[in-house]
């Protein structure tokens, strides 16, 4: 049986170190989906269009990491994502997909929103070309032998090549042409509706510095100021508002942990079947964990493990940011402390923009 209803597609789209990996678990066995593993990560940080402004560059990557990935494109990832939709719909599943919001947005939206000084001339904005977006006289000399023609679904399958827009004159919008209301990223607008979105979100003062640990990034550099901010997950939340208008579903790693009901709404907004959720009552064998945000050991138990741990009794809405700062400054040091807290302090307003949206 093949799904016919493409708004039954999911994304989850959220930000470094907010739990999505903990939902990703306890979905993954779920009998109607298909969690996806492809992902734009490796063409935003490694291939020739790469976005990512991170101040040691290559040279933070293994050397068989950026050799298996030096051409890996913004277009390539997308094929290779749609053909793993098309084929889970077939298969009567409902495609699942998650990424961190900042990987696929434009790097003009990224650098007008935190006053980056990165011209549009020196990191162009990567274009996925669809059958909706492409030249009429456009002709496809590239085209791989075993790659198929359509599908049932609105979206081609074909691999085109990547064309810049500024250097090969299709036509950008620029900050200032560009409309308030356009997609903000360099997914397709086609593909974007075609899902059902789900923005996850976690309080700054458990995520920054859970990303500091973990990313290794000079926190005064670009790159952690674009991971270390809410701002794209507002962005999308406000496309799908006024663009579309479908109002993305909007989950609290507090109420995940903390609220059983939270996922209990979650599934019936999504029509999901509760009892093919993994619980924190089935353990879950080490090599199938992989990779992990960078979360709380209480987080972590909820989904890991079967030995009755219980998550930290302080919701991240009772936080207290002088409070936490003081332990900062004990694991980082003064200076790094102050700087973790002007940041926390400084994505505030998005996280409680957010969070008023949230499934309570």
């Amino acid at each position: 049986m093949e799904v016919k209803d493409y708004k039954s597609r999911i994304f989850l789209f959220g930000h470094p170190t907010s739990a999505s990996s903990l939902l990703k678990q306890m979905l993954a066995n779920h009998p109607q989906l298909d969690v996806l593993v492809d992902s734009f990560q490796e063409a935003y940080a490694i291939g020739p269009e790469k976005l990512e402004r991170r101040d040691n560059g290559d040279a933070y990557y293994s050397e068989a990491r950026r050799q298996a990935n030096r051409v890996e494109t913004y277009q390539k990832a997308f094929d290779r994502l749609h053909m793993s939709m098309t084929r889970a719909e077939q298969q009567g599943k409902r495609p699942f997909f998650t990424e961190d919001a900042y990987v696929v947005f434009r790097p003009d939206v990224t650098s007008a929103n935190l006053d980056l000084d990165l011209p549009l001339t020196t990191i162009p904005t990567p274009v996925i070309m669809t059958s909706k977006t492409m030249p009429t006289n456009y002709r496809c000399p590239l085209r791989a032998s075993n790659t198929p023609r359509s599908s049932d679904s609105p979206l081609f399958t074909a691999t085109f090549p990547i064309f810049h827009p500024i250097t090969e004159g299709l036509g950008i919008h620029t900050i200032e042409s560009r409309s308030p209301n356009a997609n903000p990223t360099v997914l397709p607008d086609a593909f974007l509706t075609s899902m059902t979105p789900i923005c996850l979100i976690r309080h700054p003062a458990r995520t920054f510095p859970s990303l500091y640990r973990a990313a290794h990034l000079n926190l005064h550099g670009s790159e952690f100021s674009i991971m270390a901010s809410l701002r794209w997950c507002k962005l999308l939340v406000d496309w799908y508002n006024v663009t579309t208008g479908t109002k993305p579903i909007v989950l609290d790693e507090t109420d995940l942990i903390h609220e059983p009901a939270t996922i209990t709404k979650l599934c019936r907004a999504l029509s999901l079947d509760e009892s093919g959720l993994q619980t924190s009552g089935d353990a879950m064998p080490q090599a199938e964990i992989g990779e992990q945000d960078a979360m709380t050991p209480a987080t972590n138990a909820t989904i890991q493990t079967s030995n009755g741990a219980e998550p930290s009794p302080k919701r991240d809405d009772e936080i207290d940011i002088d409070e936490e700062v003081k332990g900062w400054r004990k694991e980082f040091g003064v200076d790094t402390a102050e700087t973790i807290k002007n940041l926390v302090v400084g994505a505030m307003h998005d996280y409680s923009y957010l969070r008023q949206r949230a499934i309570k």
